[in-house]
């Protein structure tokens, strides 16, 4: 099996050589977490102000720290139609196609309210990052 996160995301031109060595590679199936595009508008601006005030509070804080904060959804997230597409061209099954989030926690809410409030926010259909899970032909 082969698991590909947050990667194929940075090369948004090369996908299809992508999908054809990980055609060539997965004997069996593939699991892929990328960003989606499908988080509804307002909610991707909430996010987007959210990550801008981590990253200004990390870099005050933290700023001798070793490791920098350097995550961001908002790189090139990828249509999911598009990824199945791609995994059914080159002879997969989609098993699974999960949305979820994958926000910061601010420090203002607590775990409950945090919850609640993300899962009030996405559907079935929506989500920060999606899971595909598919399986060889």
């Amino acid at each position: 099996m082969i698991c590909i996160s947050g990667v194929l995301h940075h090369f948004p031109d090369q996908l299809e050589s992508a999908f054809v060595e990980i055609d060539r590679c997965a004997t069996k199936a593939i699991c892929i977490i990328e960003p989606s595009t499908t988080s509804p508008l307002f909610f991707v601006r909430l996010i987007r102000f959210i990550h801008k005030l981590y990253k200004w509070i990390y870099d005050r804080l933290f700023a001798y720290c070793p490791s920098k904060y350097t995550y961001s959804i908002f790189e090139r997230p990828l249509n999911p139609e598009m990824l199945k597409r791609l995994l059914e061209k080159h002879g997969f099954t989609i098993r699974s196609l999960i949305f979820f989030n994958h926000i910061p926690l601010p420090f203002v809410l607590s775990e409950r309210l945090h919850k609640h409030f993300i899962q009030s926010l996405l559907s079935f259909n929506h989500g920060t990052d999606v899971e595909i899970i598919a399986t060889k032909n």
